[in-house]
């Protein structure tokens, strides 16, 4: 039951960054630029991206744990991939400055990367079950920015952003998926 918490948490403190960045600048080009769209906005308060990356990856982590632990059958032996997809969402918040330093580039890009890929495997793998969700949220994500695609925020047009509509699908399959299993378990 903590866990189902902690995820709801997390999904929460996603889509209220999310919601307050959009509101306030339109939508970005990744989630990763809010960083400096923040920054532009009020020096060192960048780091408000570094904080929500933070406070997901850590409340989303015991789910991961968690939904893997009750796994009946081999999917629990791939709990791994819940802590390197965390891992990368840590990293990424680590290292937010990514367009400044090549090291902090380089760490921001790969771990992106690899959180990415490390939490749709673990939906796959140890949620295979439950696959549908995954494009469904790669629909949705792509419908509200699609439909959001000409809305205007203070006289700025919100940009068609491929990276992060992925982005948003990438999370949003994440936390559908955890949320998801996790009630299953519960019932």
């Amino acid at each position: 039951m903590i866990y189902l918490t902690l995820a709801l948490l997390a999904f929460a403190i996603f889509v209220v960054y999310n919601a307050i960045v959009v509101k306030i600048f339109g939508m970005p080009s990744s989630l990763s630029d809010t960083y400096y769209l923040i920054e532009s906005k009020k020096k060192h308060f960048g780091y408000f991206f570094t904080a929500m990356m933070w406070l997901m990856a850590f409340c989303l982590l015991p789910g991961w744990i968690g939904i893997s632990d009750a796994m009946p059958g081999w999917e629990h032996n791939f709990t791994f991939l819940a802590f390197l997809a965390a891992a990368g969402i840590v990293f990424v918040g680590s290292a937010p400055a990514f367009r400044g330093i090549e090291l902090e580039n380089r760490v921001h890009m790969w771990s992106a990367k690899l959180c990415a890929v490390f939490a749709i495997a673990w939906c796959a793998v140890v949620c295979w079950r439950m696959m549908y969700i995954i494009p469904i949220c790669i629909g949705l994500a792509w419908l509200i920015g699609w439909l959001l695609r000409n809305y205007t925020n203070g006289g700025r047009k919100w940009i068609k952003c491929s990276d992060y509509i992925w982005e948003l699908a990438a999370f949003l399959s994440t936390f559908v998926t955890v949320i998801t299993q996790g009630i299953i378990n519960l019932v």
